[in-house]
Formats: structure tokens, sequence, C-alpha cells
């Protein structure tokens, strides 16, 4: 007979760039973390676990706390965009699971953030997380979800402005799926989407790589093939 050992868990560190010391540790189940993306406020920072997950931590003076454990995708996670501007509540029937919000959690605008993740087959999946500037009540699980929602209809965030462009499957980044000829399995018909996209600076352009070593430059938004 034999046994596979469990993949052992990442290791997330924080350092600082004043100091260039250690500033934090966490360890996210799963195997190796592809994508790390810090929230706009500096109060979250959400990692992509090669296991399926999404683990949202929130640096505090007792080091990285783990806020949320979010699962739903079927393979891992390999990018992650966070909202550019906080985002008043969704309503309950907008998000997943009807659970109402702890009632501790009496939260504005401003401590409410959306967050996408893509996983390695492009499925998407948009996340409601509390700033990590709310305090969670003693009870709250620190490896549940506490208050933190899928979103059920992503189409009621698509007017929403991201702080990266990092996804590559996406309404902005669709005009670059099934520009080169892919090989097995794929999306759309066998064509291959990109494997990394990044937006410029100044919101423009749209840099995109596939698996065969090619790099792509787009107009931004990549709506269509001809972009």
């Amino acid at each position: 007979s034999a046994s596979l050992h469990p993949a052992p868990p990442a290791t997330f560190q924080a350092l600082s760039g004043s100091h260039s010391g250690l500033q934090g540790r966490a360890h996210c189940p799963g195997g190796p973390i592809h994508d790390l993306k810090w929230a706009p406020d500096g109060s979250l920072v959400a990692a992509a676990s090669a296991g399926g997950g999404v683990y949202v931590l929130a640096p505090t003076d007792n080091g990285l706390v783990r806020r949320h454990a979010l699962f739903g995708h079927t393979a891992a996670v390999r990018s992650l965009d966070w909202s550019d501007e906080s985002l008043l509540l969704l309503r309950t029937d907008q998000l997943e699971g009807a659970a109402p919000l702890p009632a501790h959690a009496a939260l504005g605008a401003s401590e409410r953030w959306l967050l996408r993740s893509a996983n390695a087959e492009g499925e998407l999946l948009v996340w409601e997380v509390p700033s990590g500037k709310l305090r969670l009540s003693s009870d709250s699980s620190s490896d549940g979800a506490a208050g933190a929602r899928r979103v059920a209809r992503p189409v009621t965030v698509r007017d929403v402005v991201w702080a990266t462009c990092t996804v590559p499957l996406q309404w902005a980044t669709l005009g670059t799926v099934g520009a080169h000829a892919g090989e097995g399995r794929g999306l759309y018909g066998g064509l291959r989407l990109a494997s990394s996209v990044d937006c410029s600076r100044e919101g423009d352009t749209l840099a995109a790589a596939d698996v065969s070593g090619s790099v792509s430059l787009y107009r931004f938004p990549a709506c269509n093939p001809s972009a």
C-alpha cells in the first residue's frame, strides 16, 4: 500500500520596507500560493492557493491574522483583483447564501470591498469582503467567511472599477481569448485564453501572455480580437 503525504501549508510573510525585517507570518493550507494582492486601503491581503481556496489576511499588532477562507473554485486559484474603491453593501439576494451578516457588523460603504478570483481553468468568482478595519467579535471564526460572501450574480458588479487587472478571463480581456490556436482541452471551442494579463498604469494598454511564450499588446479594454 502507499500513501501521499498532504501538501505542506504555504507560508506567507510580510516584510517591512523601512526596516527590512519580518513583520508577520501566516500559514495558508492547500499548497503553494500563486498570487497575493493588497486591498487598496491596506487593511487586507488576499492569497490565491493551489488548493482552490482564497485566504484573506489582516496585518495586526500581533502579526498576520487569517480573517476569511473563501471556497468555491474547482481548481487552483491563479489570480486576484480588488475593487478600486469601497462599495455599498449588495442586497442579500445578490449574495450566495442568505445568511445575514453578524449583528455587530454595522458596515458602511467604506468598509466593504469586492475581490475577484480566477482559477487555472478560467473560472471567475467575485466576493464581497469586509474591510480589515472592521473589528470582528470574539465569537467570529477566524477561519470562516466571517461576513465575506460570494456574489451570486456577477452581473450586479459589471460596472465596478478594479484596482488591478490580472484576472485573465473577464469582460475587459475577452479579445485575448482564442488569439492563438490552442492544443488539447481548452475554452471557447479548443482555443486557449491568456495565461497572464496586466494593464498599464495609464489604463490604456493590456499585455497578455500565453503558454507558448507569446506576449501581445492590446488597447484596453480588449473586448474583441481587433482591440
